[in-house]
């Protein structure tokens, strides 16, 4: 299913997400961010996966990362990495001596890391490039920084709880990262990357998410700082936050393809044809934003695979037109509903989501 519906092999450790996949990681993606929402002075970008290795160099990683990165052939005199975790390059937006009076700060993105994996495997789930939500905390003191990271811990909780996937934590020996520590979000399966002890038993665990207490390690061999109230430099704290996206969507599509079930909390779908007029348009849009956390909005995607799409990841009600009408499919026994008007269509949907919000209780 993976193959057919999430992402297509390319070539050995690349895929190519599609559009069911792409749907999910929308999902997660919108979920990550209103999780986010209780960050202050948080800043999204969207940096270059291609870097310099002097980045690398500077923190020693060239060495500790070895043949897991990915080079790249140029004639320039500076040889270019395709980037497999980003601290140093996000360190560097930081200007060098900051004022206090700007810090902290957290700055997220969603992207592709690359990794020159030995053996790839399971799909996405451990592929040479994946997606990742990555983020970088930059503070100016130790109570600050582990203070954000207690917060995160809660934070990256609520977020795989909404996601339904369930996970354990544990705390790892410090590795690649130049950590001072960590915790590790895993999820017990049998398709599994790794083993962990817990209560002298070994599960079965695909990392997830992973969060780290860095202190000032980077800031000192970058020799970047901020200048405090007293205008003294001093390092920057630092933490490094990660959430596995490519993972995430490779579980939800077990879990739909295995269970069948409405995993993600949608229960309505919006599906736009080519022939629908403006008006239908604004209408199936109202609807939409009404129900924003339960629905789905398919446009440019052929009618046929927008509503086995919609099937797919359990929403119970597809909704579309028919001339000037609107045509609704229960997609759990496949009924069709004919209706006549906006006002019709509003009740309906008022009630369908009273009815659902009452089963999910």
């Amino acid at each position: 299913y993976i193959d057919y519906f999430i992402a297509r092999k390319q070539s050995n450790g690349f895929y190519t997400i599609l559009p069911l996949g792409l749907l999910i990681k929308k999902i997660v993606e919108n979920i990550i961010e209103e999780e986010l929402n209780c960050i202050n002075n948080r800043v999204c970008v969207s940096a270059s996966v291609i870097v310099e290795e002097n980045v690398y160099v500077a923190s020693g990683r060239n060495t500790i990362f070895g043949d897991e990165i990915f080079t790249i052939n140029t004639n320039n005199r500076n040889k270019l990495l395709l980037s497999p975790t980003m601290e140093e390059l996000f360190l560097k937006m930081i200007p060098d001596k900051i004022s206090y009076r700007d810090l902290p700060i957290f700055i997220y993105q969603n992207g592709n890391k690359y990794r020159n994996e030995t053996r790839p495997r399971n799909k996405i789930l451990r592929s040479s490039d994946f997606l990742m939500h990555d983020g970088y905390h930059f503070s100016r003191s130790a109570y600050e920084s582990i203070k954000f990271y207690n917060k995160m811990k809660i934070i990256y909780t609520k977020i795989l709880k909404r996601l339904t996937i369930d996970h354990l934590t544990y705390n790892p020996k410090p590795d690649q990262m130049l950590e001072k520590k960590s915790t590790e979000f895993v999820t017990p399966n049998k398709i599994s990357e790794a083993k962990i002890k817990i209560n002298d038993k070994n599960i079965d665990v695909i990392e997830v998410a992973h969060i780290f207490y860095l202190g000032t390690i980077y800031s000192n061999k970058l020799n970047i700082k901020f200048t405090d109230n007293k205008n003294k430099t001093m390092p920057i704290y630092m933490g490094s936050y990660g959430i596995g996206i490519s993972r995430i969507i490779f579980l939800i599509a077990q879990k739909l393809f295995n269970n069948k079930k409405n995993i993600i909390g949608f229960y309505f779908g919006f599906i736009v044809k080519e022939s629908i007029n403006n008006k239908q348009i604004e209408i199936l849009q109202r609807l939409h934003k009404k129900y924003f956390n339960n629905s789905v909005y398919f446009e440019n995607i052929n009618i046929s695979t927008a509503f086995k799409n919609a099937s797919l990841i359990g929403i119970q009600y597809s909704c579309t037109t028919y001339g000037e009408n609107y045509e609704i499919t229960n997609n759990s026994n496949n009924n069709i509903i004919k209706i006549n008007n906006s006002t019709e269509l509003e009740l309906f949907f008022t009630e369908k989501f009273l009815e659902c919000e009452k089963i999910k209780l």
